[in-house]
């Protein structure tokens, strides 16, 4: 007798709270449109360009990451700082992929599509703050305390590359980003802050 009413009160209980979860997910509005449902797949020039961003990027990649390597070794750098620039280049790359592959296949799924935009939005932001933090130890290396000041003195050739590169790999993943950012007609609200 004891145990059916353990096992009633058990049942009762999760009835109790599933009604409350389900009431809580109706009063919050589940029923709202999503956004990613906005996105539009890339008309014919937009892709092809996405494309030349991508061969371009797949060049520049490995020489990036012997830069990163030989410059870590001869500066100090933290390895945890490399490692999220080079998972930054890879990742944005394999999003970018994707993202060309879901549209030469015309299978775009809109709320996959939006979440790899958000990666990709990630994946610059954290490649801007490894150009940033690159930017900021060669500065001190040479005592400048501009960005404008290093352009005018004259740097060591392995430092000048990786600048060069990380600038040249970041516009590129920029101009990629607003490609895909141009099909969706409303962006995330992590990009509007």
């Amino acid at each position: 007798m004891r145990w059916n009413c353990k096992r009633f009160f058990k049942a009762q209980f999760v009835a109790s709270g599933f009604f409350l979860v389900f009431g809580l997910v109706l009063a919050s509005g589940w029923s709202k449109p999503v956004c990613a449902a906005d996105f539009e797949p890339l008309d014919e020039i937009a892709l092809m360009s996405m494309i030349e961003h991508l061969k371009v990027m797949q060049q520049l990649a490995p020489q990036l990451r012997i830069q990163l390597r030989s410059v870590r070794m001869n500066m100090k750098f933290d390895v945890r700082e490399i490692h999220n620039i080079e998972r930054s280049i890879g990742k944005a790359q394999t999003d970018i992929e994707r993202l060309i592959a879901m549209h030469e296949t015309n299978r775009v799924n809109a709320i996959r599509a939006h979440f790899l935009v958000d990666d990709l939005r990630r994946k610059a932001s954290a490649l801007d703050q490894g150009l940033s933090h690159v930017t900021q130890r060669i500065m001190k290396k040479y005592g400048v305390s501009e960005e404008n000041e290093l352009q005018n003195i004259e740097i060591n050739e392995e430092d000048s590359q990786l600048l060069s590169l990380l600038q040249d790999y970041s516009q590129l993943l920029d101009q990629s980003l607003q490609l895909v950012s141009g099909a969706s007609r409303e962006e995330s609200p992590q990009a509007t802050e």
